[in-house]
């Protein structure tokens, strides 16, 4: 069997045969059509849901907006007949960066690169003299916590790159986000699109992956695994921290009568769920700043 055609097999087994499981998983407050248009998204561009392709994130009574993970984007990019290749690279202060009659001139001071100011990204297409291309400036997405913190360079290109490759091809990805983006406006409450673990999941390691202002779903408690996964072995480390970030979930939920600070805060440090965590640092970081906003809201005086 040719490699297309079982890749085509795969998919087809992931949608049509774990239907009900994935919109269990991934859809529980989704209406049926919206659950049927991530669904056909899901189908029509080859993503796998339970290896974190492609996701759903629904606000209180808002459209859900459906996002797509760096390997999604390319790809589905790769597969154009008339794609060309796409090239990134971030932007320091003490690079020479120009653009001169629609094209870029970025010399690299490899010495003394200087701060990160930013991160740019060109999608080539068979055909088109000029490359599709975007800018983004690094204070506009940086969170400086977690991957932020870790990788900034890797995580402003990420933000580059999926603004390209959508502005390149909208109609394959319209109305899609990569997580590295950030939101401006928060919902007044957090409806998650679902409650369970996905089978395979690779979440450490995602670029190492990471959000957006806004996050997917469940909170700091320890989610049951189905019937794919076995069940995990947690050490007192992970426990404890689980454990905080609960009362501290509860502490903002109690302060604003909903979730969506604790979520925005988790979701823009790139997880799904705080169980994802599992680097000491990362925990801290997260922990830190989850904290602070609720230390904002209660005056400096809690005991989270």
């Amino acid at each position: 069997m040719a490699k297309d055609e079982e890749k085509q097999v795969v998919v087809k087994s992931v949608w049509d045969e774990n239907l009900k499981a994935i919109q269990e998983a991934f859809g529980k407050n989704l209406t049926q059509a919206e659950f049927t248009m991530f669904v056909e998204m899901g189908k029509s561009l080859n993503l796998n849901p339970f290896v974190r392709e492609i996701w759903a994130v629904k606000y209180n009574n808002q459209a859900p907006s459906i996002f797509i993970g760096r390997d999604g984007y390319r790809k589905n990019a790769q597969s154009q007949p008339d794609y060309n290749g796409h090239y990134k690279e971030a932007i320091y202060e003490n690079d020479v960066f120009e653009i001169e009659n629609g094209r870029v001139k970025h010399k690299i001071n490899f010495k003394n690169r200087g701060q990160l100011i930013g991160a740019y990204c060109e999608v080539y297409r068979k055909g088109i003299e000029h490359p599709f291309r975007e800018s983004v400036k690094f204070s506009e997405y940086n969170t400086g916590y977690s991957n932020w913190k870790k990788m900034p360079e890797t995580m402003i290109k990420k933000v580059a790159e999926a603004q390209a490759l959508r502005m390149a091809y909208q109609s394959v990805f319209a109305g899609t986000y990569d997580e590295s983006e950030k939101w401006e406006k928060a919902p007044e409450k957090v409806q998650p699109t679902g409650t369970k673990s996905r089978p395979g999941a690779q979440t450490q390691k995602r670029g190492t992956k990471p959000p957006i202002d806004t996050s997917k779903a469940q909170d700091a408690e320890i989610i049951p695994n189905n019937s794919h996964d076995k069940q995990p072995i947690m050490d007192k480390k992970t426990k404890d921290f689980l454990n905080a970030m609960s009362k501290i979930k509860a502490g903002l939920r109690e302060k604003t009568g909903n979730d969506a600070i604790y979520y925005n805060a988790l979701g823009a440090n790139g997880y799904l769920h705080a169980n994802e965590i599992t680097q000491a640092e990362i925990m801290k970081d997260v922990y830190r700043e989850i904290k602070g906003k609720l230390d904002e809201l209660s005056g400096g005086n809690n005991n989270a």
